[in-house]
């Protein structure tokens, strides 16, 4: 009986003891669980902290490259601003030369027809006239329509040159083409009609004395009649009589002495 009752009142100590080791146990889980989420919550403020400093770093960084490509874009811009004035400027230009070009097409088809009608050119199309472009008319109408073609050329670049170039104008044969005597009449009034006694004009026509008109300056025009043989333009004797002047104008042209002309 007694060795029972100490038994019971051992096994009473030591359930009693594993109770409190229970309790202490269960403490040292609570302890654990909270030292655990102390440092569940450092980590995350860790992580939080870490990713703060990412995000700053990576805000310092940008701040960089922000700064850079801002001074990049600025300078770009600049460089837009000035390539887009030199845009205008072009624009500006272009537009003033197509308005330039508008009227030299304009005042050279009206130039174009007027000259081809002085010069007796009836069978033309005036809508086929394109500037600068000569029209396909043949014939006894082809060198008229010649003539009028580089008569109108001239007439613009008077109209429309700001600097004055001047240079002789030289028309060789201006009646061929089996001209009758009224077209004849009529060219060799045309070509002294145009001469405003400012440049040289030469013209070169077999017998075209004949039809310079009553009311041309006779005084102004020098007439020239060939008697050489040939109809040439020298004769031997004054072609070695100015050999020197003559040797001296095909210089102008780059031709060698001993080269014709």
């Amino acid at each position: 009986i007694y060795n029972k009752t100490f038994l019971q009142n051992r096994k009473s100590f030591y359930l009693l003891q594993v109770d409190e080791i229970d309790k202490k146990i269960e403490g040292k889980k609570y302890d654990l669980k909270q030292v655990l989420k102390d440092i569940n919550e450092m980590e995350q403020s860790l992580s939080e902290n870490k990713a703060n400093y990412d995000s700053y770093m990576k805000r310092k960084v940008s701040d960089g490259i922000f700064h850079d490509l801002l001074i990049k874009i600025g300078d770009l811009n600049i460089k837009l601003g000035k390539e887009q004035e030199k845009l205008e400027e072009l624009q500006s230009f272009l537009d003033a030369f197509e308005n330039k070009t508008t009227k030299i097409n304009e005042a050279f088809k009206a130039s174009y027809i007027g000259n081809l009608v002085q010069l007796n050119v009836k069978k033309f199309n005036s809508d086929k006239i394109k500037a600068f472009n000569k029209l396909a008319i043949g014939g006894s109408q082809y060198v008229r329509s010649t003539l009028a073609f580089f008569y109108s050329f001239l007439e613009l670049k008077k109209s429309f040159n700001k600097d004055k170039f001047n240079c002789p104008l030289v028309i060789d044969s201006p009646r061929e083409g089996e001209q009758d005597d009224m077209n004849s009449k009529n060219i060799i009034d045309y070509i002294f009609g145009k001469y405003d006694g400012e440049d040289q004009l030469i013209v070169a026509s077999v017998n075209g004395d004949r039809y310079i008109g009553e009311d041309a300056n006779r005084n102004a025009i020098n007439i020239i009649k060939l008697q050489n043989e040939d109809n040439q333009v020298m004769t031997k004797e004054g072609y070695t009589e100015n050999i020197e002047d003559i040797n001296q104008v095909k210089s102008y042209f780059g031709l060698s002495i001993s080269e014709n002309i």
